[in-house]
C-alpha cells in the first residue's frame, strides 16, 4: 500500500486556506443560510438522543452529515462553532482529495495542484466551508467515492469494491445524488471488461443497492426513526416545472443553460493553460476545436451585452455583495441597492466563463465522439476516465436544471471538468507568462473569496446582535419579528405555514419589527448596528432595526 506524501505546494495551499478561515473567524453562535435545518437534528441528537428534523424543508437524506456534525459536538456539546469546524475539516479534506483524484488518474501533478488551488480559491466553496451546509461535505464524499470507483475499475480489487459500497452508502445518506455515482461506476466497470455474468452483476449491484437504501430510508427509517421525508416541496419541482407559464420556463431554462455552461467554465478557467495547441486541433463535427474559439467569444460578447444575462447567473451564494446568501427581507426581494460591483467586472467574468464553458462542452463532446467512433469492449482505461467524467455531470445537470438552481450546486462539477482537461494536458513546465497569469487570477479569486466571506460573517454578527437585543433586552416575541430566513425558520418553522404576504414566505406571522439592510416604506428606523466590510463596492455598512408605523 502506497503512503500518500503531499507535495509542499499542496501543504502551502492548505495552510493558506486555513489561515484565511482563521482570519474570517466563523465562530458565531447562529445559523447561516439553510444550516438551521441541518443543525437542529444535530442538536437534538447530541442533547436528547433523538432526531428533530424540520420535515418538509430538507430535500436530502442528510443522515451522514448529522452524524458528522454530532461527532464534532461530542467533546464540548452542541454549538455552531463546532459545526463550522466540522465543515472546515470536510473542506480541507476535500481539497486534499481533489489533488489525489486528479494526480492519480491523470498522472499530471501540475494539473492536480492547480485543481486543488482552484477549489481552495473558489468563493462558493470557501463560504460554504464556514457554514453547516451540505455542499462541502458532499463534495468531500463525492471525491472519495470517485477515487474508489476508478480504483476498482482499474484494479478489479474486491477489497476496494467493498470499500466503495461503504463510501457510496455514506454519500447516499447525505444526498441522493450519490445514486448517479453508482450509475457512473456501473457504466465504467461494465465497459472496461469483456462481458461475463459476474461483470454485469458487479456493475449493476451498486445501483440496486442505492435504490434499495433510498426505499429503506423513505418507508422504514422515516416513519420509525424520523429520518428526512424525501417527499419535500423541492422534489415536487421536478414535475411542477413543466406546468409553469412559458415565460417562467424560458427564464428558468435560459439561466439554467447559462449556469451549466458558465459556472464550471469559470471555475476551471486556469486549467486551460495545461492544454497544448495540438489538443485543440482535434476535430468536432469536422471543425477543429480551436476554431470554436471565435464562435464562443462572439456568443459570450453577445450574452455580456445584456445585463439580465450577466454573472451571477443565479442569485444565491455568489452575489453582487460578495458571497453568502442575503437572507434579510430587502436582500431576498432585491429591494435595496446593497452593493454595485463595476459592470466591467461582471462582463469580463461572463465572457471568460462562457468561452471556457463552451470549450469545455466541445472537449466533452469530442471525447464522447472518439469513444463511440472506436467503440469495442473492453474500453481502454483512459476512455473509461473520460466517460466517468461525463456520466455523473450529465445525470446531475439533467436533474438540477429541471428541479431548481443554486450556484452552489455547480462546485460538484469541478473535479470532473478538471480531470477531463488534465487528460489532455501537458506535463512540461508552463511558459512564464502563463504562470504569472494563473497566479494573478487565483490570487485575485482567493482574496475576493476571503474578503467576501469575512463580510458575510460580519453583517450576520450584526444581525444576530440586533436580534438578541430585540428578544432579550426589549422582550419582543419572535413571532413579531422578521429577522430574516435563519431567525424565523429556526424559531417558527412549521410545515403548513401560510404566509400573509406570498413574497415574505419565511415564517413571519407579524412583521412589527424588521431587520433590514436599508429603510422600508411604512417603517421607522429605531436602531442601527454597524458592521465592517472590506469590498470597495459594498454601499451599506450598517443594519437597521425597523418598527412598523401605526
Amino acid at each position: 500500500m502506497n503512503t500518500f506524501r503531499p507535495p509542499i505546494w499542496l501543504i502551502l495551499i492548505c495552510l493558506l486556506w486555513l489561515a484565511a478561515i482563521i482570519w474570517i473567524g466563523p465562530w458565531g453562535e447562529f445559523p447561516l443560510n439553510d444550516d438551521w435545518a441541518y443543525a437542529r437534528p444535530v442538536q437534538s441528537l447530541v442533547e436528547h438522543g433523538t432526531l428533530d428534523i424540520p420535515q418538509g424543508w430538507p430535500a436530502m437524506t442528510l443522515v451522514s452529515m448529522i452524524a458528522w456534525g454530532a461527532l464534532f459536538c461530542l467533546p464540548f456539546g452542541f454549538s455552531f462553532a463546532a459545526l463550522h469546524i466540522s465543515m472546515i475539516t470536510a473542506g480541507l479534506i476535500g481539497i486534499v482529495l481533489t489533488y489525489v483524484f486528479i494526480e492519480e488518474f491523470s498522472g499530471n501533478r501540475r494539473a492536480a495542484l492547480l485543481t486543488a488551488a482552484v477549489v481552495a480559491a473558489n468563493p462558493i466553496y470557501l463560504n460554504l466551508s464556514t457554514t453547516f451546509m451540505t455542499d462541502v461535505f458532499f463534495y468531500m464524499l463525492l471525491i472519495w467515492v470517485s477515487i474508489l470507483s476508478l480504483r476498482t475499475i482499474r484494479t478489479g480489487s474486491m477489497r476496494t469494491y467493498v470499500w466503495l459500497m461503504v463510501a457510496l452508502t455514506i454519500a447516499l445518506y447525505t444526498r441522493q445524488f450519490a445514486l448517479f455515482l453508482a450509475v457512473s461506476f456501473g457504466v465504467g466497470y461494465f465497459l472496461s471488461r469483456t462481458y461475463s455474468k459476474q461483470t454485469f452483476l458487479l456493475a449493476v449491484f451498486p445501483v440496486f443497492m442505492c435504490a434499495a437504501e433510498l426505499l429503506l430510508h423513505q418507508y422504514v427509517f422515516y416513519p420509525l426513526l424520523g429520518f428526512t421525508d424525501l417527499h419535500s416541496p423541492w422534489m415536487n419541482n421536478l414535475t411542477d416545472r413543466f406546468f409553469q407559464p412559458l415565460s417562467l420556463q424560458y427564464y428558468h431554462y435560459r439561466n439554467a443553460i447559462l449556469a451549466a455552461v458558465g459556472y464550471p467554465g469559470l471555475f476551471i478557467l486556469v486549467l486551460w493553460s495545461l492544454v497544448p495547441g495540438q489538443a485543440l486541433r482535434l476535430p468536432l463535427w469536422g471543425i477543429r476545436l480551436s476554431r470554436w474559439l471565435p464562435f464562443a467569444f462572439l456568443l459570450a460578447l453577445f450574452i455580456a451585452h445584456y445585463p439580465s444575462m450577466l454573472m451571477p447567473f443565479i442569485i444565491n451564494v455568489w452575489v453582487d455583495f460578495g458571497s453568502g446568501a442575503l437572507s434579510l427581507r430587502d436582500g431576498i426581494l432585491e429591494m435595496a441597492k446593497i452593493a454595485e460591483a463595476p459592470a466591467i467586472l461582471w462582463q469580463t467574468l461572463t465572457v471568460m466563463a462562457i468561452v471556457s464553458g463552451i470549450m469545455l462542452t466541445a472537449l466533452s463532446l469530442n471525447g464522447l465522439r472518439n469513444i463511440l467512433s472506436n467503440f469495442s469492449l473492453p474500453l481502454p482505461f483512459r476512455s473509461v476516465l473520460i466517460l466517468f467524467s461525463l456520466t455523473f455531470p450529465a445525470q446531475y445537470l439533467a436533474v438540477i436544471t429541471v428541479a431548481g438552481l443554486f450556484d452552489r450546486y455547480y462546485i460538484l462539477l469541478i473535479p470532473f471538468a478538471a480531470l477531463l482537461i488534465a487528460l489532455h494536458g501537458e506535463h512540461r513546465p508552463l511558459r512564464r507568462w502563463y504562470g504569472a497569469a494563473i497566479a494573478l487570477f487565483l490570487t485575485a479569486m482567493f482574496v475576493f473569496s476571503t474578503l467576501s466571506t469575512r463580510d458575510y460573517h460580519s453583517w450576520n454578527s450584526a444581525r444576530w446582535l440586533a436580534l438578541d437585543d430585540l428578544t432579550n433586552e426589549l422582550k419582543i416575541p419572535a413571532d413579531h419579528i422578521d429577522g430574516g430566513v435563519e431567525f424565523n425558520a429556526s424559531r417558527l418553522y412549521t410545515r403548513d405555514f401560510v404566509p400573509k404576504n406570498p413574497d415574505v414566505w419565511w415564517w413571519v406571522p407579524d412583521d412589527e419589527y424588521v431587520i433590514a439592510f436599508d429603510s422600508l416604506d411604512g417603517y421607522t428606523t429605531v436602531r442601527t448596528y454597524p458592521f465592517k466590510t472590506t469590498l470597495p463596492w459594498v454601499r451599506i455598512h450598517e443594519l437597521r432595526v425597523l418598527h412598523r408605523n401605526s
